[in-house]
């Protein structure tokens, strides 16, 4: 090397050392004009250019050098950082394997190979390349602080501490090094510790976006929701494109509730970084917050998908289903989450939701107490046994379940509705009554509890507390077509067909295939003489009874309800006969469940005769029976009455 060259070179490297890249630049370049064979200067102006990312002039520098020196390890090294931030990451290791194979003593060639290791997910074997680079050089900062991201990564705490610790030392503003301390700390759920880290990073670092995301991940844990809102702004205000700022952006305002401005940086996520699973699960659980499970279902599946053996997905997946009423499809991912997990008491639980929406009550006990046998303390699973047994009919067992769910969570509403249906069905309606208002204490604005409050009201009688209610319910949750249908029947019965009618729309307006209501806004129609509309709501109750006797389901209007509509006599007597069909299996049902009746003989050797209707006033059933009352016959048979529906006080 020529005297002028030499010097421009020095100064060059004077330049590089004190970070006046221009000027380093500037005399690489000189001294590569003044000496076109100058291998360091090529070497040095590479190594700047890579920083630069300015890859191809790197590359075209370091190919002239090694023209000239073929087999230097330094200059293949740098070939191998110039592949390796190309993402070409087999012939960055060729390169770098063929540089350790030439000096094998060359500490930065096993540093870059360990990064290029770890990058690929080769954490041991990047280990062992940071041990080789530490073996030789033990003053390298940068081996000892990568070195300890692998060990974090690999859950080797103690060692990842003890690396950081020599790499802070010897190198103490290295923004990396405390990063990944704080990992170390984060790892340890030290999370005040991992906040220090955090923050010194950022503060060695200004404007380091992903120290600013580290330190927001600390403050969620700490359950410093605000907080850590404004350091995953910060986070993402300095770098608009950092993925997972947004995601933890997304997961703190979940935990504020703030679920609009949680859907838009989740959904900036997942535009920036798409179909990321973690980004698509938390969207899942943002729509399905807002009642959105169409979308929420989309999303559950695209992670199912993904990551099939993920069983918080599956369980999301399938409740999604359930409220859509999907229910085999949601039966299908809870025996594939058993499959995973067959402890999850969840799973079962789930699973017993499914079964029984389908029908299949008896395999819905089961999972129940598969759920209660994993978890005792499973308060719903206690809780969704007992609906299962009410459903059943056995309100004795279901009120026993609802206990013990009560005993375990004092302030489950869901338990105390249950009991509060229970007394219902053993027609103990004014204790109903003290138990739905316990339930409401509870919970303010459980909706369950308020209509049930009001039907009980309505079965004692006490008819403007049950319209009160009614309308208490609708003023608080004001998209419930069944509470709107509700308040139409009372409505209805007690002859205010003008407010039933309205209710009736209502409700219709919120659930157009809510099919129990057409038949009832058509009487209301024909109470008020308003023909416009009347024979379009006929078609569609005549259409509905067609639709649910073809496919076996409970019909929308009685047999009687269909004796005042344009019905023709085929549709009359196949309602009439699924209606029955339907009643005699559920008299067959409850004999099996009865077991064998003993009877005892009459007293005073007359036969009690009971006799059962909603209205035995002015009701033209009840006009017809007055015959039968008067011919019958005292001197064989004891008569009693009961009336399933009280219409006064």
């Amino acid at each position: 090397m020529n005297q002028p060259g030499q010097e421009l070179f020095a100064a060059g490297l004077a330049h590089h050392r004190t970070g006046r890249l221009d000027e380093a630049e500037r005399c690489y370049l000189q001294a590569i004009e003044t000496d076109p064979a100058n291998c360091d200067a090529m070497l040095n102006l590479a190594g700047i250019r890579i920083s630069a990312n300015r890859l191809d002039d790197a590359e075209t520098l370091l190919a002239a050098a090694r023209a000239i020196r073929p087999t230097d390890p330094s200059i293949l090294t740098a070939l191998a950082n110039v592949h390796q931030a190309r993402g070409d990451h087999a012939q960055a290791e060729t390169y770098y394997r063929d540089a350790i194979a030439r000096r094998p003593d060359l500490a930065l060639a096993h540093a870059n190979l360990g990064r290029m290791l770890y990058q690929t997910g080769r954490l041991e074997e990047a280990i062992e390349s940071y041990l080789e680079a530490l073996k030789i050089d033990p003053t390298l900062a940068t081996a000892h602080a990568n070195l300890g991201a692998a060990l974090v990564a690999t859950g080797r705490l103690d060692d990842a501490e003890r690396s950081l610790s020599l790499a802070m030392t010897l190198s103490p503003q290295d923004g990396d090094i405390h990063l990944n301390m704080g990992h170390v700390r984060f790892s340890r759920e030290d999370y005040e510790g991992a906040l220090e880290s955090f923050t010194k990073a950022s503060s060695v670092r200004l404007g380091w976006s992903k120290a600013h995301m580290n330190m927001g991940a600390a403050l969620h844990r700490m359950d410093k929701y605000a907080d850590a809102e404004s350091e995953f702004k910060r986070a993402v205000m300095l770098d608009t494109g950092n993925a997972e700022a947004l995601r933890g952006l997304g997961t703190t305002l979940i935990s504020l509730e703030k679920f609009e401005e949680a859907e838009a940086a989740l959904l900036r996520s997942d535009a920036i970084e798409p179909a990321h699973p973690q980004t698509q699960f938390l969207l899942g659980q943002v729509f399905a917050t807002s009642n959105n499970f169409e979308r929420a279902a989309a999303f559950f599946s695209e992670v199912v998908d993904r990551l099939p053996e993920l069983l918080e997905a599956r369980l999301n997946l399938g409740h999604a289903l359930q409220v859509l009423n999907r229910h085999p499809e949601a039966l299908e991912q809870f025996e594939a989450a058993l499959a995973l997990d067959a402890d999850s008491s969840q799973a079962h639980n789930n699973l017993g939701n499914s079964l029984g929406a389908l029908g299949r009550n008896e395999e819905a006990i089961a999972a129940y107490h598969s759920a209660i046998d994993l978890d005792p303390l499973l308060a719903v699973a206690h809780i969704n046994l007992g609906n299962t047994l009410r459903l059943m009919g056995r309100h004795g067992e279901a009120m026993e379940e609802f206990g013990k769910g009560l005993e375990i969570d004092p302030d489950d509403p869901r338990a105390l509705n249950g009991i509060g249906l229970a007394q219902q069905a053993f027609n103990r309606q004014a204790e109903a009554v003290e138990t739905f208002k316990r339930a409401i204490a509870v919970d303010d604005s459980y909706p369950e509890a308020m209509n049930n409050l009001a039907i009980a009201y309505q079965q004692l009688g006490r008819y403007h507390d049950a319209i009160s209610t009614y309308n208490d319910l609708l003023k608080r949750h004001p998209d419930l077509s069944q509470a709107y249908f509700n308040l139409g029947s009372l409505l209805q019965l007690l002859n205010r067909h003008d407010e039933a009618v309205t209710a009736f729309r209502e409700a219709l307006n919120r659930n157009v295939d809510n099919n129990v209501v057409y038949p009832y806004l058509a009487h209301g129609l024909m109470q008020q003489c308003s023909w416009d509309n009347l024979e379009a709501i006929i078609s569609r109750v005549l259409d509905n009874t067609e639709q649910e006797i073809e496919k076996g389901r409970g019909v929308s209007i009685s047999p009687f309800g269909l004796q005042s509509m344009p019905a023709n006599l085929d549709l009359r007597m196949r309602t009439a006969q699924h209606v029955a069909q339907t009643a005699e299996r559920e008299v067959h049902d409850s004999r099996t469940r009865l077991g064998p009746l003993e009877y005892k003989d009459p007293e005073g050797g007359k036969l009690k005769i009971g006799f059962m209707s909603p209205d035995f006033r002015f009701h033209s059933v009840a006009v017809a029976f007055r015959g039968v009352l008067d011919n019958r016959n005292r001197d064989r048979y004891h008569y009693a009455a009961y009336a399933t529906t009280t219409y006064g006080k």
